[in-house]
């Protein structure tokens, strides 16, 4: 299903950079617009694990760059393979809100810094129990 997601600690939304559809396109978090660059179709590919594609980009999905395994590496968008860096689960952190982890690295999506604001940054880091900025609320669109 197409879903917004919101980090617990902001309230913002995942967000396709300037609505850029190319590979390589940042994931941030931004102020609720509304529109198809902060919509997301989540699909079961394997089990437990799930592809999340931007609706203004069908074909792409959320991806961990250069399949790296280290804390920090940035979120993009890239054309849709199947590799383990392109495919998440969601664990739940209690109240309705889910951590998001990356099947090749095993680590969460992350707000870079915890910072609420307008284009902070989307990382991967260490799972860290508590962190309101590695939780997030999924909605139904």
């Amino acid at each position: 299903g197409i879903y917004r997601i919101t980090p617990k600690h902001s309230g913002a939304s995942l967000d396709v950079a300037n609505c850029d559809s190319t590979d390589g396109a940042n994931i941030r978090q931004w102020s609720w617009l509304n529109n198809n660059c902060q919509k997301f179709n989540i699909s079961t590919v394997d089990g437990i694990w799930h592809r999340i594609s931007p609706a203004n980009a069908p074909a792409k999905g959320l991806e961990v760059y250069t399949h790296s395994t280290t804390a920090g590496e940035n979120i993009n968008i890239w054309t849709y393979t199947g590799s383990y860096n392109q495919q998440f689960r969601f664990q739940s952190a209690g109240s309705g809100k889910w951590r998001i982890i990356n099947r090749n690295s095993e680590l969460c999506l992350d707000v870079d810094g915890s910072k609420t604001g307008d284009d902070a940054n989307i990382l991967q880091w260490t799972c860290l129990a508590g962190a309101e900025n590695q939780m997030f609320e999924l909605t139904k669109q």
